[in-house]
Order: structure tokens, then C-alpha cells, then sequence
């Protein structure tokens, strides 16, 4: 199972607590300037480009050239191992007051791959009383963090996240920086969802 970058149209054919996630992708697309853009996925022509397939296992440390694990000072790295969850070959992450991110980077163009088809499964959500549309509350099983580049250099953000209380199609945004809801709830989790696929579309301006 992928996570995908589909061209035109599409058919889908076929905190502090101990936080559990199974996860057939997770992306962090396009650029991160604090890693140096080697083995740079593209595309030759394909309908659908594979952005970070899991079905089967490859090794973590080290990772494959071009692929990053990216830790943060403040706290310590989630810890990643494949696993296979109700028959699905997938990536386990596994967070106990714990973050970090998984990327690679990719040079496709949106005008032409603008569908983004993953599956996940969330075993334990985020029990919070603190509101998760603000900062202090931002917390959730699963994001995915994306970054694009326009044609003129410049830099768009977006996250896109599992909500907690937030049901999907919601938005948020946190100082500006725009959250997308593509799943969520209590009701949903202990299952792999429907393959969820967006549009991307950006302003470059």
C-alpha cells in the first residue's frame, strides 16, 4: 500500500499517553533546507507516482539515500518499525511524549499530480480538554506535514491531520498556517480507513 501522487482523475479500486499509530504513509513533500536533496523522487510520464511505499520492509537506520528522519532537541524520536495490521503490510509509529518526522523529497508537478491517496489506522486518539484549534491544543494521532515550492521559489505550508474532536472537510488554521481535516473521531479509529485522496491545489501567490 502507497502513499501516491495520482495524475487527472481517480478510481479507488481496491501527549503523554502511550500513542499507537499504523500508518501506510506519511509524507513531508518537496523541501526541508536542513537536508540535503539527494536521490530527488520524480516522475517519467506514470498515472500514479508512489511518494512512500511500505508494503515492503527496508531498512530504518540508515534509511535509503534521500529518505530523513528528523528529530527535534526538545523532546525525544517516535519509534518506527514495520508491522502488518488486519493483513496490511504498513509502518508503525509509536509516540510516548514523543515527536518526530519521516520525509523525503519529491519534484513533482502539481498541475499534472494534484490526487493524494493514503490509508491509516489510528489505535489510540489524543483524549485532550484543551481545544485542538489552538496552539496549545494541537496535538493529533497522525499528520502529515507538507511543503511545496513554487515556481518563483517561494514556500507554501500546509498540515494535513487526523482530528480528535474535528470532523473531516474541517480546517484550522494557528498563526496563519493552515491545518486540513482528512479523517478523524473516536468512532473511526481501530480500523483502516477508506483510502482518502485529496486534491492539492496551492496559490503562488
Amino acid at each position: 500500500m502507497n502513499l501516491v501522487m495520482r495524475a487527472g482523475g481517480f478510481e479507488m479500486s481496491n501527549n503523554a499517553l502511550r500513542l499507537c499509530l499504523f500508518i501506510v504513509v506519511a509524507l513531508i513533500s518537496a523541501c526541508d533546507r536542513g537536508r540535503e536533496r539527494i536521490n530527488v523522487l520524480t516522475a517519467n510520464g506514470e498515472p500514479e507516482v508512489p511518494v512512500m511505499d511500505f508494503s515492503a520492509p527496508f531498512l530504518l537506520d540508515p534509511l535509503p539515500a534521500g529518505w530523513y528522519h528528523r528529530t527535534f532537541w526538545t523532546r525525544g524520536p517516535m519509534q518506527m518499525a514495520f508491522a502488518t495490521k488486519d493483513g496490511v503490510p504498513s509502518l508503525r509509529f509509536e509516540t510516548r511524549s514523543t515527536a518526530s518526522m519521516l520525509f523525503r523529497h519529491v519534484d513533482l508537478d502539481l498541475m499534472r499530480y494534484h490526487f493524494l491517496m493514503w490509508r491509516w489506522y489510528i489505535e489510540q486518539p489524543i483524549d485532550s480538554a484543551l481545544d485542538e484549534r489552538t496552539r496549545e491544543g494541537d496535538d493529533h494521532p497522525a499528520r502529515l506535514f507538507l511543503v511545496f515550492l513554487t515556481s518563483a521559489g517561494d514556500e507554501r505550508r500546509m498540515e494535513i491531520v487526523w482530528g480528535n474532536k474535528l470532523k473531516a472537510e474541517d480546517y484550522k488554521y494557528i498563526g496563519g498556517f493552515p491545518h486540513y481535516v482528512a479523517d478523524g473521531g473516536d468512532d473511526n479509529i481501530h480500523q483502516w480507513r477508506r483510502p482518502v485522496a485529496i486534491t492539492i491545489a496551492m496559490k503562488t501567490h
